[in-house]
């Protein structure tokens, strides 16, 4: 009977415990707050509103959304197929569904994924009237307009799309941050963010060509990023910075094997001390905080190993660079070549983000292009641009 999943919007967690004092979980009741809310949207949807517009005037109005957030469009129509989103679920027609998603927990990231869950006929209903905030004519009438709505077999609003190209989610828009995503027809751009949450969440109303954004970015990539004089400052750094490293990584490791030196040197007079008729008890407690002691220092010896094998560029890393520079120069001039995987790859590792400015005039814009050299530093055809070298050598 108790709710097994998070807090919907429009309830409230209750607090309720047993007679042993420990809390009962998953009890919930309507919150009074956040009630008429419910109420308005599943009304709104019904007499027509699409999700953008209510959410673009919950936004406008500062209502706060399920997280804390804006609202977005996606959040109240959801997902058909799961069964997601507010103007989905049952919860409000006063029904509790269990089973039809899995939320599992990715243990790199930490973030939750929600997974399909059981097959339909496992799916398990319950009837909880006291949490019931829309009626059976009102949920029945938006049912029936989010089936007339729907695009495809899944029921997916496949309105914007992913793009599938060389800077697919790179493009942000520079008023907001949002994400620049294809919508509708033809190559041009928009900013997702206002897509989905209204005008009063950003106010970049361009839609520049995706087409027009790539080829200055490439030339861009050419012109600049891989000038031999960039490169060749990229190199330099690298090498100071890796020549800093190792200077550093020695001298933690001289200052090191003098303490360890020094250890066991004091450790070898107390041993001494005793053979010569000392009493145990008297060098005991100096002689466990020596050898603890000694057994720290020899653990981050042992763990900085590994920073032992520092790296420097390759002898022969200068011809390799400007034969990579030359593919990708090669690749840029080439238009049928500029969708190929190896290109693309290549490109994207290092640009990292392109940012859309619109200007005052209609048509004008500016691109600002976080790119990073750093990449390139581990390209090579199979032989390593760094190599090992010991710390002894």
């Amino acid at each position: 009977g108790p709710a097994a999943g998070g807090r919907p919007n429009g309830y409230d967690i209750v607090l309720s415990y047993d007679a042993k004092g420990d809390r009962i979980p998953g009890l919930r009741q309507i919150s009074e707050t956040e009630r008429p809310i419910i109420l308005r949207i599943f009304t709104d949807y019904a007499n027509g509103a699409s999700p953008l517009a209510i959410a673009s005037a919950l936004n406008n109005e500062g209502v706060p959304g399920p997280t804390g957030g804006k609202w977005n469009a996606s959040s109240l129509q959801g997902d058909a197929k799961a069964g997601r989103g507010i103007l989905r679920n049952e919860i409000y027609r006063g029904v509790r569904v269990w089973g039809a998603n899995t939320m599992v927990k990715d243990r790199r990231t930490g973030k939750r994924r929600t997974l399909s869950g059981k097959p339909a006929g496992e799916v398990v209903r319950s009837a909880v009237p006291e949490l019931r905030i829309v009626d059976d004519t009102l949920w029945a009438r938006v049912q029936a307009r989010l089936s007339s709505q729907a695009i495809g077999p899944a029921g997916e609003n496949r309105g914007v799309r992913r793009p599938k190209t060389l800077l697919g989610g790179l493009i942000r828009c520079g008023e907001c941050g949002g994400v620049m995503t294809r919508g509708g027809s033809g190559d041009h751009l928009r900013c997702a963010i206002r897509a989905s949450q209204g005008p009063g969440s950003c106010s970049n109303t361009r839609t520049p060509s995706y087409g027009d954004i790539e080829s200055r970015v490439l030339a861009s990539v050419q012109a600049n990023l891989l000038h031999p004089d960039v490169v060749a400052a990229a190199v330099a750094e690298y090498q100071a910075a890796m020549a800093g490293e190792r200077r550093a990584a020695l001298q933690h490791q001289a200052a090191a094997a003098r303490e360890l030196a020094e250890v066991k040197r004091r450790l070898a007079r107390l041993i001494a001390e005793v053979e010569e008729g000392m009493p145990w008890k008297a060098v005991a407690d100096r002689h466990a905080e020596l050898t603890a002691r000694q057994a720290q220092i020899e653990a981050q010896v042992a763990a900085a190993a590994g920073d032992a094998n520092l790296v420097q560029i390759y002898p022969g890393a200068a011809g390799m660079f400007r034969k990579m520079i030359q593919d990708l120069h090669d690749a840029l001039d080439e238009a049928g070549d500029r969708t190929s995987a190896e290109s693309r790859e290549g490109i994207r590792g290092l640009v990292s983000a392109v940012r859309y400015f619109p200007r005052e005039k209609k048509g004008q814009y500016q691109l600002e292009i976080a790119a990073n050299l750093a990449p390139i530093l581990q390209l090579g055809d199979g032989q390593p641009l760094v190599q090992a070298i010991n710390s002894g050598s």
